[in-house]
């Protein structure tokens, strides 16, 4: 009976621990790959394989109905390249409320801890990019600690889903360039998108919604690796005909016994 009871205890504690709203799967990273293709600032995906030198990285659902939404990263040195991909944002909304809400925009925000440090609410240097449809370009600025002199970004979001591997059907894309001095080695970011015509929210990496505490925040690697392009349609057919042919050509030799 006693080996029961603290069976029992085990797992009330991890149900507690599991439902409990501070936890969290253990701290996001993404690989920021050294840019292999180059980016066109235009808000979609100038050619299939614009962004196909990137890691394909999933936003978290926070509030609203069932949604998706990418995130993909690269840079060349200088500067740092990022696409938000929000596939289940299908219809341009960029009403901004006055006072006491009402706000209906679509829209992007970066929190970027230039200095790692997961022991503050806000650290020592930081940046918040911020970024409304119906605005001309990104706005981005210094905060906490420091709250340093921001330097100016590039960027522009479009409904444009041509190319797109993941979906051809109209949605909202931003398309962001960051200086590289932005940034340490190694940094973190939160990145959310809303569309409030629906009451969606989503972010990456998983935490709070609405938290900008850097503890929730998610690390940036950067690397000099480029990502391998797959191969094409017809290299691969090509492969799969040549690896057909030796399989079959082995069984004919195989069935060929001597007299």
């Amino acid at each position: 009976m006693p080996s029961v009871k603290i069976m029992g205890v085990v797992v009330l504690a991890l149900i507690l621990a599991l439902s409990s709203p501070d936890a969290y799967a253990a701290r996001e990273s993404v690989q920021v790959t050294k840019l292999a293709n180059p980016v066109t600032t235009d808000g979609k995906w100038t050619t299939p394989s614009e962004w196909s030198d990137t890691n394909r990285v999933s936003m978290y659902l926070l509030q609203g109905p069932q949604s998706t939404g990418y995130v993909r990263l690269k840079h060349d040195g200088d500067w740092l390249y990022l696409l938000v991909d929000f596939v289940s944002d299908t219809t341009s909304a960029s009403t901004q409320g006055t006072g006491g809400g009402g706000d209906t925009y679509d829209g992007v925000f970066v929190a970027i801890d230039k200095h790692v440090n997961d022991t503050k609410t806000e650290s020592d240097e930081s940046f918040m990019l911020q970024w409304k449809n119906g605005e001309s370009a990104p706005n981005l600025n210094g905060y906490g600690e420091v709250s340093p002199v921001a330097p100016t970004v590039g960027g522009l979001m479009s409904y444009n889903a041509t190319n797109d591997p993941d979906s051809e059907k109209t949605h909202v894309i931003y398309e962001l360039v960051i200086p590289m001095t932005t940034f340490a080695d190694p940094s973190a970011v939160r990145i959310s998108v809303w569309d409030w015509s629906r009451g969606v929210n989503m972010h990456w990496p998983k935490g709070p919604s609405h938290s900008w505490n850097t503890t929730y925040f998610g690390d940036l690697v950067f690397s000099d690796v480029v990502v391998p392009e797959l191969p094409s349609p017809a290299l691969l057919l090509l492969l799969s005909l040549v690896v057909t042919y030796a399989i079959v050509r082995r069984r004919m030799c195989a069935t060929k016994r001597p007299e």
